[in-house]
């Protein structure tokens, strides 16, 4: 892959998973902190929106890429937000309510990232038949970034033949998973070095060394 193609690979991944953790959620948090005349039924479609994507996002974002304290700070921004601008908190009068098309459109994807959390629930639960496997690596801190019985938490999911596939992260002491978005080299991911053992018992029948570190297919 070219360096050309590289960069507009890593655009292509990259800004997604910007807006999708930081810049919405944060613009979320504005909106609603910067708020407090709004009417009752206005205020819970915004806190409920605001909360079904912010619980979404908590179960099956990608929080390796930002650290762990950026996962667990949102949420208590939020609660404070909500608990800022209750229109009959702390003395405050509730004006009269009117439902307005963007309280609908909110409840409407509040439902939605709520239905989409369930799944993502429901996807850390095992299903029958289960394997019953040992983690395969130690020396570290690790997580799983892809695995699950549905496709919120496991894109592998929808392929038969790779459902019992995991993408296993190692995260460093801020809960980040390399030096960099996609660094080419090995040595700036957190899992380098990391010790592998085998998951179950067995007879090794071969092994096979001396092939060149790979390198991530998108790299910047």
């Amino acid at each position: 892959m070219s360096t050309k193609s590289r960069v507009r690979a890593s655009f292509l991944i990259v800004v997604p998973a910007v807006v999708g953790h930081i810049l919405l959620p944060m613009s979320l948090l504005s909106r609603l902190w910067r708020t407090t005349d709004h009417d009752l039924p206005t205020w819970l479609a915004a806190s409920f929106f605001a909360a079904s994507y912010f619980a979404f996002m908590y179960v099956a974002g990608a929080w390796s890429w930002f650290g762990s304290l950026c996962r667990h700070v949102l949420p208590v921004l939020l609660i404070l937000a909500v608990w800022r601008t209750y229109p009959g908190g702390r003395g405050k009068t509730i004006p009269t309510p009117l439902v307005s098309v963007e309280s609908v459109a909110q409840s409407v994807l509040g439902t939605a990232f709520t239905a989409m959390t369930v799944l993502a629930l429901r996807g850390r639960k095992a299903r029958a038949p289960v394997l019953d496997l040992a983690f395969p690596l130690r020396g570290g801190t690790f997580q799983v970034g892809q695995g699950g019985a549905s496709r919120a938490v496991n894109y592998h999911f929808s392929h038969p033949s790779q459902r019992y596939a995991l993408d296993v992260l190692s995260l460093n002491r801020l809960g980040i998973r390399a030096q960099g978005i996609y660094p080419r080299q090995p040595q700036r991911y957190a899992i380098w070095g990391a010790e592998i053992v085998s998951p179950c018992d067995g007879v090794v029948m071969a092994a096979v060394d001396g092939f060149p570190d790979s390198h991530p297919r998108i790299a910047i």
